[in-house]
């Protein structure tokens, strides 16, 4: 049986979700097709060259998306469509398939959409919504969508908070940690080597605000010891988070598939998210990463982080770059506990989070979605 993905945008980090979920109906015997528009050059560069078929259109703006429309729904040829996030482009796309081949629609929530935008004034929010009203992922249209999600056969979501919001079945954002395996993976050296004999703090993934990327550089500054470095992989060289006397590396956008040897290298993982309406409702991906990796990892008590880290990972109050330093300075300074807690944390993440245990309640979805009349 094929099963189609629709993302909302392959140009982007939405697409890490999208690749997630293939992966996983692959281990379930299914065929996979992702489909879906591309504002940018290609697919996102992390995932650039994967060997799943991408059927895309070239489509910046929602009018270009209306007009590719008809041809994209004419070439998806999934059994079943799976769309990723409550946007125009991916559930607005598997709305326009269902109505037209009467094929079952689940969708996957993972973020809370409207959540981004909360912290934002009323009026600020609209102005700011009316302003792109011309693409496809505005507040405007995201608010729309939301209306449209009991549309949808079945639900997925990333964390309990979207469960609670929405329903559904919790499908983490699993690994496959055959592939994230620190026996097999060879550590990448930094910069040219030249980063060997640094006590290395990392953090991988987008660096946007609600990230707490500014306490996690606070925090190193607090540190003061010439022998750690911060290195962030995601961010760009122009990234305002550049900070020389901080520490601070930035290694910019890395493929999939070097995300094991660069983490090899890291003696320990912080994700410091603040506790924002968007960071309430997702799960930072990159703390599976760590996790399968054996990597000691330092989080804050935002969303399902203290119950994924709960005997395996270091839990810190959001917005407090003083514990942050405590704990790094903590785990830096014993080999022994940081090793535990790297260690406690893989067996974890193949007993709970891996594509192994994940992957069989997500094929359970689909065939009680099959069995309904």
């Amino acid at each position: 049986m094929k099963i189609t993905l629709l993302a909302p945008d392959v140009s982007t980090n939405c697409m890490g979700r999208v690749y997630v979920l293939a992966g996983m109906l692959r281990k379930c015997d299914y065929q996979v097709e992702i489909a879906g528009p591309m504002s940018g050059d290609g697919v996102w560069e992390p995932l650039a060259g994967i060997d799943i078929p991408v059927k895309t259109c070239k489509a910046a703006n929602l009018p270009a998306f209306i007009r590719a429309l008809p041809g994209l729904c004419r070439s998806i040829e999934g059994e079943v469509i799976y769309a990723v996030k409550p946007l125009p482009a991916s559930f607005g796309t598997g709305l326009a398939v269902k109505m037209r081949r009467g094929v079952p629609l689940i969708l996957d929530i993972d973020d809370w959409e409207k959540g981004f935008f909360l912290t934002l004034k009323p009026w600020k929010r609209l102005i700011k919504g009316i302003l792109k009203l011309g693409r496809p992922h505005s507040y405007l249209y995201a608010a729309l969508m939301e209306k449209f999600i009991p549309l949808a056969d079945a639900l997925t979501v990333a964390s309990s908070f979207l469960q609670r919001k929405y329903g559904g079945t919790i499908i983490p954002h699993a690994r496959d940690t055959d592939f994230f395996n620190p026996d097999r993976a060879t550590k990448i050296p930094l910069r040219n080597g030249e980063l060997a004999g640094k006590k290395i703090i990392m953090f991988l993934g987008t660096p946007r605000p609600h990230k707490g990327l500014a306490d996690l550089a606070e925090a190193i500054k607090l540190l003061n010891n010439p022998d750690i470095t911060l290195v962030i992989i995601g961010a760009s060289q122009n990234s305002r988070l550049r900070q020389p006397e901080a520490n601070i590396i930035l290694l910019g956008k890395q493929p999939f598939s070097a995300v094991p040897g660069l983490l090899a290298a890291a003696d320990l993982v912080v994700l410091p998210q603040q506790d924002e309406p968007c960071s309430r409702a997702q799960v930072p991906a990159k703390v599976f990463d760590a996790m399968a990796m054996a990597k000691p990892v330092i989080a804050t008590a935002v969303s399902d982080l203290p119950e994924i880290l709960n005997g395996c990972g270091i839990i810190v109050p959001p917005g407090d770059p003083h514990a942050l330093a405590r704990q790094i300075d903590l785990l830096l300074r014993n080999k022994d506990l940081a090793g535990a807690l790297g260690q406690a944390a893989r067996r974890k993440c193949i007993a709970q989070y891996s594509y192994n245990a994940v992957s069989g309640t997500l094929d359970n979805l689909i065939r009680n979605l099959l069995k309904k009349p």
